[in-house]
């Protein structure tokens, strides 16, 4: 129902449906998800969070992006730490490598975003359970340009 919309008085980014914090934002890219740069001085409090973390990586596993919530999860200290430690995430961040291949080719496969529970890995090596919701952000010619996603740990 439109009034039970949480964003429902929020702006909207151009050309899209997706909610804007109305800032211009050059790194921006218009997908479902708000813009990280844009929205972290809104919501520190969410996207700070240990609970919650955001990302974006490329098809072959390179993190491009990561939210401190996101660091936090893992166990590093900061979003700048865990992008300079994870340089695949199928052996740095998943805990069984080839689920990460198969998540990928789901996510290929699907026409619209892609959830999935998980067992994750914190840099010291033990076992996080989180979900995961993720979409492919594509070009206007529908070339994948990369993945996007927002993580929940969901053992906490």
């Amino acid at each position: 129902m439109k009034g039970d919309d949480p964003m429902s008085g929020a702006e909207r980014g151009p050309d899209t449906d997706t909610p804007s914090c109305g800032r211009e934002c050059v790194n921006q890219v218009r997908s479902p998800l708000v813009c990280v740069e844009c929205c972290s001085a809104s919501w520190p409090a969410v996207l700070g969070s240990s609970l919650f973390g955001l990302f974006r990586s490329t098809l072959d596993g390179k993190l491009l992006c990561a939210s401190e919530g996101l660091a936090g999860i893992l166990g590093y200290a900061s979003a700048a730490e865990l992008l300079a430690a994870v340089t695949d995430m199928a052996h740095d961040v998943y805990f069984d490598p080839a689920e990460r291949a198969g998540h990928v080719r789901e996510t290929l496969a699907a026409s619209g975003p892609v959830s999935r529970e998980m067992l994750w890995k914190k840099k010291d090596g033990t076992p996080v359970w989180v979900r995961s919701d993720k979409i492919l952000v594509r070009d206007e010619e529908g070339h994948v340009l990369h993945q996007e996603g927002v993580i929940m740990d969901i053992d906490a």
